[in-house]
């Protein structure tokens, strides 16, 4: 059975930012102290994730767990 997501604007608004660029930038003023050996999943990554999740609705930052399975929120 295949699922649906309600978040659709999440792909408009992914590529506005695309084209505009503000998480990139963003990510490079960040500095990151990790070890890199050990880092999955990157500052931009997890900014974008962030800031995808605040725009749908999901200020809580509870909802990561619920939402991994979200077709549109993967993209």
């Amino acid at each position: 059975m295949k699922k649906t997501s309600s978040d659709g604007g999440l792909l408009l608004l992914r590529e506005v930012e695309k084209r505009l660029g503000l998480i990139d930038s963003l990510a490079g003023c960040i500095e990151d102290p990790r070890n890199q050996n050990y880092v999955k999943h990157s500052t931009k990554r997890l900014l974008i994730q962030r800031i995808m999740q605040i725009a749908a609705g999901y200020e809580d930052a509870n909802d990561c767990n619920a939402l991994r399975d979200d077709e549109v929120v993967k993209v």
